[in-house]
């Protein structure tokens, strides 16, 4: 069953600040699990968060909770605030949140999270979800030195900018995690990066870095869904992606744990309740 590490849902009009579906029309209208499904058919997913307000994220687990098709949920929370360890505890009462997501790309956190509320993560079994630019990766090293048992998924491929081609700062930082870290990177995000007339080619010198980077162990399938409705579907990227991983050697094991495997380790699925939380 391929699992989705990464998808996004929203109803128009349910008062969530979510800034990108405000921003963009193309994404103004509700998007759905079902229409997700529609997309991607028998697929499984991660919800992630797409407001910075912990009531989406509860409204998340409970959607989560009721559908068979989600896996876990990446929510969000104040990671800056002084009673950061309640915060955490609120959201995490539901089984399915798996973890939470600090947004450095959009100028969230200016400033370093700070090691407690990473600790506190780290105790609840909690993963880390960074969605950073390549000038920020640096950071994600400087929290996994300040809480090494911390999970870290690194998202969309640390957003290399695909359409200028390769960056080599980009690389560089990339191989730099993988070698320096125990983050995960989710692979996806790059069709978006590329513009309108992308394929496999120009994807493919990318997917090769975080291949090296990181090896099929520590990469997880991602979607970006509805994002990626802007420059491409569901059906196409998954069908690039594969073609790519075929041509750069990836065995049957290797595209298991890509397509699924990894994601379901990184975030415990399948694996015994986070600590405090019963099933």
């Amino acid at each position: 069953m391929m699992l989705d590490a990464h998808i996004h849902v929203w109803q128009a009009g349910d008062g969530h600040p979510i800034w990108i579906r405000d921003k963009i029309g193309a994404l103004g209208r509700t998007r759905s699990l079902d229409d997700f499904a529609a997309d991607a058919g028998a697929a499984h997913a991660i919800l992630v968060q797409a407001a910075a307000a912990e009531a989406e994220t509860l409204d998340l687990c409970r959607l989560a909770e009721a559908s068979p098709m989600v896996e876990g949920v990446v929510g969000w929370v104040d990671l800056h605030a002084p009673d950061v360890a309640e915060r955490i505890d609120r959201i995490a009462a539901s089984s399915m949140l798996r973890g939470v997501r600090l947004i450095l790309a959009f100028g969230d956190a200016a400033a370093d999270v700070p090691a407690l509320a990473l600790r506190e993560l780290a105790r609840r079994g909690l993963v880390l979800d960074v969605l950073a630019t390549p000038e920020q990766l640096h950071r994600v090293l400087r929290m996994q030195d300040a809480a090494p048992e911390l999970k870290i998924v690194v998202n969309h491929c640390g957003r290399p900018r695909v359409m200028c081609g390769m960056d080599p700062a980009w690389r560089a930082a990339m191989l730099e995690l993988g070698r320096s870290s125990a983050a995960v990177c989710k692979l996806s995000g790059l069709i978006e990066r590329a513009g309108i007339e992308w394929d496999s080619r120009s994807l493919a010198p990318f997917v090769a870095v975080v291949l090296e980077a990181f090896g099929p162990s520590r990469l997880a399938f991602a979607s970006n869904w509805p994002m990626l409705e802007l420059v491409g579907t569901h059906g196409r990227w998954t069908a690039a992606l594969t073609q790519i991983l075929d041509e750069e050697g990836v065995d049957p094991a290797g595209r298991k744990a890509i397509f699924g495997g990894t994601c379901r380790v990184a975030y415990g699925i399948g694996c015994p309740a986070r600590p405090g939380v019963s099933e």
